[in-house]
Order: C-alpha cells, then structure tokens, then sequence
C-alpha cells in the first residue's frame, strides 16, 4: 500500500515538474516576441542622419563661410525656424526653397523673418508631423530658377558640403542646410517674433562669441606664460649645471639650452 502511494506521488510531482518546464518554455517564447515587437520603441535609432552641425564654419566658395547658429520647430503649428549667417560672399541676394524627407520634390513655403549684414531668420512651413529631416537649398538669386535635387537624403551630409563649396558656377546652390528631426528642439510656443527681437538675439550670440575669444585667449596667454617660466626654470637648471661640466658635456648643454629658447 506505501509503495502504491509513493509511485503515484513520484508520478504527480513528474507532471508538475514537467508542467514547470513547459510554463517556463512558453514564457520565455512570450518575452522572446514581445521584445522583438517592441524593440524599436527603446533601440537607438541606426537611420543615417541629415543634420548639418550647429556653430560650424562651412567654406563656400571663394572666400564665402556659412554658419548654422539656431534651429527650432513648433510640431503643432508645423513649421521650423532656421538662424543662420552668410559671411564673406560677395552676392546682391540669395532666394530658398525647402523639401522635407517626408515627402521629398515638394516644395515647402519659405518665409524670410529676418535679413540683416549676412544674417537671416526663416521659417519653413506646412512640414509633416514627422517630417523625419529637411534640406534648406540657398541659392543665388540669379539662380532662383535652379531645379530642387529631390536626391537631397540620399547623399553625405559632409559630401554635400564639399561638393557646394567647390562650385564656381553662380547658376548653382551657394548651400543646403540640413535639419534633422531627431536633433532640433521642439518648442510649443514657438512664433514669428519681430525685427528687433532677432536683432538682439544676434547681438547676444556675437556678444557670447566675443566673449568665449577673450576667455579662449586669457586661457592661451597663461599657458604661454607657464611654458615661458617652465623654459627658464629648465635653462637655469642646465647653466648651472654646466659650471662642474666638461666641455664635451658643456656642448650638449648648450645645445638643449638652444634646443629649449628656440
């Protein structure tokens, strides 16, 4: 009668033992496909990025430079304003025109907030809610009748750049200003701000410009003050040094003071 009970024990403790191991298969199946389904929500996006950088210095040709300083954009009014500055090239005037990822070859309302010396303010409108990237061509205006590369999302970023800046032609793009979704800030209560309001946003910017050169070089001007010091502490070591020398070693002393005043 025990042996009976303890077999059909043995047997019970086998099917749940059994049941353990298919619960843990299923489950670990269910997570499997769940992760897979939602993978993209938390993996990084690997898409490649239209994104001209904020703050560089971009040749032109001739002796032309180009400057992203500012982007933002209202994703409940669809529209993105872009800073930028033209410093150095010599034209009368420049027109725009805009293609967003989204929907490349269409052309985006461009409007001009804000030109003064090289400065400028625009607006691009009527993007998509997700417009993925934009390419802002500047052209020359006696260029405006250039037609839009609808390729603008399928070459480099830094191609791009290179291959405008090479252009001798006055028929082609002085530019192409990328903007890619993933690195402008978003701002609600984004609007069309007046004259002076971006007049003095400049004059902040140069200001802080100015500023970072001063401390840029304060920073220079002591390490060169540091160096110069730390030079003649070593030379005055050296020509000390030289007064128990011989003169096979006085030369090569003289020859490290030279090597360091030089």
């Amino acid at each position: 009668m025990i042996g009976a009970i303890g077999k059909k024990s043995e047997r019970i403790n086998l099917r749940k033992n059994k049941s353990w191991i298919y619960l843990t298969i299923i489950s670990f199946l269910f997570f499997g496909f769940f992760a897979f389904l939602t993978s993209k929500i938390y993996m990084p996006n690997d898409e490649k990025l239209f994104h001209t950088e904020t703050n560089k210095v971009i040749k032109l040709s001739g002796m032309g430079k180009l400057i992203v300083e500012k982007r933002e954009y209202n994703p409940h009014k669809n529209f993105i304003q872009i800073y930028f500055r033209l410093e150095g090239y010599e034209e009368t005037g420049y027109t725009f025109k805009a293609q967003q990822k989204a929907n490349p070859g269409v052309q985006l309302p461009v409007k001009v907030l804000y030109e003064e010396n090289g400065k400028y303010v625009v607006e691009v409108k009527d993007l998509s809610p997700n417009w993925g990237a934009l390419a802002f061509d500047i052209y020359n205006k006696n260029g405006e009748k250039e037609q839009m590369d609808i390729r603008k999302f399928t070459q480099d970023v830094n191609e791009s750049e290179e291959e405008n800046a090479a252009t001798k032609s006055p028929n082609k793009l002085v530019q192409t200003i990328f903007t890619d979704q993933r690195k402008t800030k978003a701002n609600d209560e984004l609007l069309a701000e007046d004259k002076k309001t971006y007049e003095l946003d400049f004059i902040e910017r140069d200001k802080k410009d100015i500023e970072t050169k001063i401390k840029n070089y304060g920073k220079a001007i002591k390490l060169e003050e540091e160096n110069a010091k730390t030079v003649y502490e070593k030379v005055k070591e050296l020509q000390d040094e030289m007064k128990y020398q011989t003169e096979a070693e006085k030369t090569e002393t003289q020859s490290k003071i030279a090597s360091l005043e030089s």
